[in-house]
């Protein structure tokens, strides 16, 4: 996997390095993680337990259908979750 992540989806240069130091980090150890799967569904739904318990920034997931990674940037649970490789992004509701 290669990552496309875009510097201006980052409010700062210190986010955005940090971001890109995380998906470097995935790309050589994708293989040795176990990361869990949820829906697309649920993602996007702010009620759903993923955006609800143990939430935090950084947290990672693998959507079922498309096997393409996405994390979320808070801890709330509208927050925000992107997929890493900077193609898309989905915000809760």
């Amino acid at each position: 996997m290669v990552a496309q992540v875009r510097r201006d989806d980052w409010a700062d240069q210190k986010q955005f390095d940090a971001m890109m130091r995380l998906v470097n980090e995935l790309e050589a150890r994708v293989a040795a993680f176990e990361i869990p799967t949820e829906t697309a569904a649920n993602i996007a739904a702010a009620n759903a337990a993923v955006n609800c318990l143990n939430n935090f920034a950084g947290r990672i997931f693998r959507y079922i259908t498309n096997n393409i990674l996405i994390m979320v940037r808070g801890s709330l649970p509208t927050s925000q979750w992107d997929v890493v490789d900077g193609s898309a992004s989905v915000t809760p509701a």
